[in-house]
């Protein structure tokens, strides 16, 4: 893998983990556009119900991963499209081998800007 999909915050903080530790991660998805059927839904409650089943879709890959490897998904969060997981510090970079992850980050409040730029640098 030639890009670490890591964020230095989330490597730093596996840096001084166990192994065994349990560690909150966020975990971005790249999921794909939005079918042009759905993007032109009636309403803003059809959109937003079209948004959110889209990304249930696009997040099973990692959702099944998380599971296989004992994780838990603290929660989901289809606005944004990534989930809130706890997994072992010794599992957290096995994430990185699915294509649809797009960072691996710690849990904390985001601002727009940090996101737009973490999202450029991977």
């Amino acid at each position: 893998m030639s890009k670490s999909k890591v964020s230095p915050a989330l490597a730093d903080r596996l840096a001084h983990a166990q192994a065994d530790d349990w560690l909150d991660v966020v975990v971005a998805l790249r999921v794909s556009d939005l079918p042009m059927k759905d993007s032109a839904a009636n309403g803003k409650r059809e959109r937003i119900a079209a948004a959110k089943e889209h990304f249930a879709e696009d997040s099973q890959p990692v959702l099944r991963a998380i599971d296989a490897l004992g994780g838990q998904v603290i929660d989901r969060i289809w606005i944004n499209q990534s989930l809130a997981v706890r997994l072992r510090a010794s599992q957290v970079t096995e994430l990185q081998a699915i294509e649809a992850v797009l960072l691996l980050d710690i849990a904390r409040p985001l601002v727009r800007e940090q996101i737009r730029e973490q999202v450029r640098e991977h």
